[in-house]
């Protein structure tokens, strides 16, 4: 009986050393930012925060809000990805908008540059309810208002 016992016993060992090494590491946070824009001069806006992460890459997430024909359309993400060189901004997201009554997925598409804590560019948001626009595109300008080390 003890003699059977002992393969059972390596197997589990092994099967649990074989889980611990394939265990997925999270990343460290390294810095990050939160930022406040002004969507087409009033027409709209958003937040995200900014994450660079240890293995270089920046993650994104916020919320994007615009007002088209008397109806605001809230636009949240979480899985956003951006890059930053030199002073120039660029993310993409996507997520489901929601305007109240309906819900559509979207596309997010920011460029832009940011320096100093203050930033500016261009955005396209792309819905795929057919009721919704196609496809609005504008104008952003925006504050640093906490943290720093990203696109600094």
């Amino acid at each position: 009986m003890k003699r059977g016992l002992l393969p059972v016993m390596l197997i589990a060992l092994l099967v649990f050393i074989s889980c611990e090494k394939d265990k997925d590491d999270s990343l460290d946070v390294i810095a990050s930012e939160a930022w406040e824009v002004v969507l087409d001069l009033g027409a709209g806006a958003g937040d995200w925060e900014l994450t660079l992460l240890s293995d270089s890459t920046i993650t994104v997430a916020g919320n994007w809000e615009y007002n088209i024909a008397d109806l605001s359309i809230t636009c949240p993400f979480t899985n956003g990805t951006a890059t930053v060189v030199d002073n120039e901004l660029t993310f993409a997201a996507s997520g489901t908008a929601s305007n109240g009554f309906q819900n559509s997925s979207f596309e997010l598409m920011v460029s832009g540059t940011a320096e100093a804590g203050e930033g500016n560019g261009f955005y396209s948001l792309s819905f795929d309810n057919e009721y919704w626009p196609e496809n609005v595109t504008g104008i952003w300008a925006g504050d640093l208002v906490e943290g720093g080390g990203v696109t600094e």
